[in-house]
């Protein structure tokens, strides 16, 4: 267990300097989803609007779930009051959970950001993956989040 977090906070390092150069964008939010293993709500927090690192702490009963995505988000797609953008992202991601013996998986976040004319955004996604730890099995998480935006 110790290694699967050590793993995913190693990942998470390597990837962030991507998104040092947009630091000046940080949100804080929160996130309700469902996975193979049941439902989740937990805190979010995303640095960069481009290309983000994105850092999740949820609980499902007293499951513990921590989770880092990297994300590439495209282009502006639509403008239309009151939503001031819809952008689309992909990414890759790892995660650990505490319940019975804990375990690691990989994952691949494919979602839509909602941005509004305020500094706030809600977030749609579905993020199929592959447990690793303690077996190699197929999963899926989904949910819908919302986020405040620090300028």
């Amino acid at each position: 267990m110790k290694r699967s977090i050590a793993g995913a906070f190693l990942l998470l390092a390597i990837f962030g300097g991507t998104a040092r150069a947009e630091q000046s964008s940080f949100a804080a939010g929160v996130q309700l989803g469902s996975s193979d293993g049941g439902n989740f709500s937990g805190l979010e927090a995303r640095v960069g609007r481009e290309k983000s690192i994105e850092g999740i702490l949820a609980i499902d009963h007293k499951t513990w779930i921590v989770n880092g995505n990297f994300l590439v988000h495209s282009h502006n797609l639509f403008r239309q009051d009151p939503i001031s953008s819809i952008k689309f992202y992909g990414g890759f991601g790892v995660g650990v959970w505490t319940g019975g013996d804990g375990g690691f998986w990989a994952q691949v976040p494919l979602g839509v950001d909602f941005g509004f004319a305020i500094p706030v955004e809600a977030s749609l996604y579905l993020a199929p993956g592959i447990n690793i730890v303690p077996s190699t099995e197929a999963n899926w998480h989904f949910g819908l989040g919302i986020r405040y935006w620090f300028m």
